[in-house]
């Protein structure tokens, strides 16, 4: 078995009888050095037991015997493989001829789920799941993890906001309001955006200096396994920057919210079937949309592309048939889990750039878990955080934002 990593983005430890590459974004301080750190995942990796490492991260463990790789609980770092090679990049081991994958990517568009690429041969190890020759295994569950206090959430808070100085892509938003108002000067900050958009976020935070980066229309990104709107004016942004630091980014920060229909729908129709939950994420997913409808669904997907929908309908049938969970804490991360891992995904593919998604930890997604702040969005983390830290509540006052740059091939709209 080969690994192969084009991009030189991992840390690589050869010794005469194994090699370890890793990719990780958290220091080492806690181990002394980083000798100590490289050892310590080696020896778990020798006795099979993958160890679980803080902040954004993946690794690959060859040895005579074995190999084994792994992924966080997002698979922040993407890792594919087959019988010869493993690598993080689609475009090292990419293919066009698994029809079941080739359907899953008919049915949601822009991704796949689980570990179907659509390269017969190829898989992905998904989100919280490490392989062993081949084998995949879940062994990294932020579900298990239990909510912490608010004084916690606090000290989390600054922990990651404060672990790292780069440069914030800030939309002002809360993900990105909240990094700045913690790390005010320490980092600087990028705000991206266009002839089609009047959006003054820098009302937002007066403390700290914008760097305002104009772009111009862009097609979607895609590797041809996924497709996102947005990643192609945020390299278009940082190459016409000249940055070459950490960069940091807000994604993930709303992460619970985009079950909140989910939810409600569990709760006013407690006899909805599992059935027509699955149904709908799926639409969901395949048109990134928040129009939230629960229920019969009027296209033909399932008969046009029967084993691709029988697939991912299984997949999720799975998960919300897993008893060792309330159902509410399912349906909160049934839909978030794969949305998060979506749109990850792109940055996965250009490790040239170092990026760090601070809240996307696996602390902070175990908080993602939890069903309470989902019907109450002033028991969101961040809002936890702002109120305990008095920060200025200003990004709950002002319509959400986001990056609403619109790709070509969708219809321009403005923001007044």
């Amino acid at each position: 078995m080969e690994f192969i990593d084009n991009e030189k983005a991992f840390l690589v430890d050869k010794k005469t009888h194994d090699a370890l590459w890793v990719y990780n974004t958290d220091s080492f301080s806690e181990f002394g050095n980083q000798g100590g750190w490289l050892y310590a995942i080696r020896e778990q990796c020798k006795i099979k037991q993958p160890p679980i490492l803080k902040g954004n991260w993946a690794y690959v463990y060859i040895c005579k015997d074995f190999w084994l790789a792994a992924v966080d609980h997002y698979a922040t770092i993407n890792l594919f493989f087959n019988d010869k090679i493993i690598t993080h990049n689609w475009k090292s081991i990419e293919g066009y001829d698994d029809p079941v994958g080739i359907e899953q990517r008919h049915i949601l568009q822009r991704m796949l789920v689980g570990s179907r690429t659509t390269a017969k041969g190829v898989k992905r190890i998904p989100p919280g799941h490490y392989a062993i020759n081949g084998e995949i295994h879940e062994y990294c569950n932020f579900r298990d993890l239990k909510f912490p206090e608010s004084k916690q959430v606090v000290k989390s808070f600054e922990t990651i906001c404060n672990h790292a100085n780069g440069v914030t892509l800030y939309s002002g938003g809360t993900d990105s309001y909240m990094l700045a108002c913690e790390a005010q000067d320490k980092n600087s900050y990028l705000n991206i955006t266009s002839d089609t958009i009047k959006y003054n976020v820098t009302v937002l935070n007066p403390n700290i200096i914008i760097n305002e980066i104009k772009v111009k229309p862009e097609s979607s990104w895609t590797d041809n396994l996924y497709t996102e709107s947005t990643m192609n004016y945020k390299l278009q942004a940082l190459k016409g920057s000249n940055i070459d630091q950490l960069v940091l980014t807000g994604e993930t920060g709303n992460a619970p919210l985009m079950s909140t229909h989910l939810v409600h729908a569990f709760i006013n129709q407690p006899k909805l079937s599992q059935q027509l939950i699955v149904d709908s994420v799926i639409r969901l997913l395949r048109n990134d949309t928040h129009i939230w409808n629960v229920g019969p669904q009027e296209d033909t997907l399932s008969d046009d592309y029967s084993e691709g929908y029988k697939e991912i309908s299984n997949y999720f049938l799975k998960k919300l048939q897993d008893k060792r969970y309330a159902m509410l804490t399912k349906l909160v991360t049934v839909y978030a889990e794969e949305h998060t891992n979506y749109r990850l995904y792109p940055y996965s593919q250009h490790l040239k750039t170092k990026w760090y998604h601070p809240f996307s930890t696996a602390l902070w997604a175990s908080c993602y878990a939890q069903n309470h702040m989902v019907a109450n969005p002033k028991k969101h983390l961040f809002y936890i955080v702002a109120l305990r830290k008095k920060f200025p509540l200003t990004p709950w006052s002002v319509p959400k934002a986001g990056m609403s740059i619109p790709v070509k091939e969708k219809h321009v709209r403005t923001k007044t």
